[in-house]
């Protein structure tokens, strides 16, 4: 929502506080302190809106820096089993999520699939590994 939306909406409800508290006062006295509780309660209000906006902000922004995070880990993994010598990894899957890695595809070697675990664990910043790679003979 933009910020003239939101600045429309609240001048909006000052000036219906300020009509509401006037027409239920009998002295200028009353309407002012109507007028001073609308306006608190407004205040109070906005700063609650602000910092559920602020918290949902931080919470996308950790949100994205987790599938960096990821996508980094699974691109060092997959680079890694790549250029291992002696390794077929071309049909070894590499998927992450928030550290933990998932090895899946296939290998004709149940040593091609201990080496891809492995080399997965020593990677940097890999919580866990899920071995599901099956050997096909």
């Amino acid at each position: 929502m933009s910020t003239k939306k939101i600045n429309k909406k609240y001048l909006i409800c000052i000036i219906a506080a300020l009509l509401i508290s006037c027409s239920k006062s009998n002295t200028a006295e009353e309407a002012g302190h109507q007028v001073d509780k609308s306006l608190d309660n407004l205040t109070q209000s906005v700063k609650k809106e602000t910092e559920k906006a602020q918290n949902n902000i931080q919470l996308e922004k950790n949100d994205a820096n987790d599938i960096i995070k990821d996508s980094l880990i699974t691109a060092h993994i997959k680079m890694t089993l790549l250029i291992r010598e002696g390794l077929s990894s071309g049909t070894i899957n590499v998927s992450t999520s928030n550290g933990l890695v998932t090895l899946s595809g296939s290998t004709s070697k149940i040593k091609d699939a201990e080496l891809a675990v492995n080399l997965t664990k020593s990677v940097k910043d890999v919580v866990n590994v899920k071995n599901e790679i099956k050997i096909i003979e």
